[in-house]
């Protein structure tokens, strides 16, 4: 997403998350200045529709002290099952 004087606003990114399944994680970054204008939720519901299209299953998450993302995902109708998530890789 640029404005009309081609910076950069936000983007978004759709991640499979194994390549044995039709499941997608979704993440989106906003420019600093460009924060709090709606941006972010306009790239979350394209990704969401993109997944929605081709029948795929979207997850997402974000750092547990950015409430800001954690509100606009539950307004998306994603649902918070975990709070805290630790990964080990053996």
């Amino acid at each position: 997403l640029h404005d009309t004087d081609s910076s950069i606003i936000g983007c978004g990114f759709i991640t499979r998350i194994h390549k044995s399944f039709d499941t997608f994680d979704l993440g989106v970054w906003v420019n600093p200045e460009n924060r709090n204008k709606g941006y972010a939720t306009q790239i979350m519901l394209y990704l969401k529709g993109l997944c929605n299209a081709n029948s795929w299953d979207a997850v997402c998450g974000c750092d547990i002290k950015n409430t800001a993302s954690q509100n606009m995902l539950r307004k998306l109708g994603f649902i918070s099952n975990y709070k805290l998530l630790e990964f080990s890789v053996t």
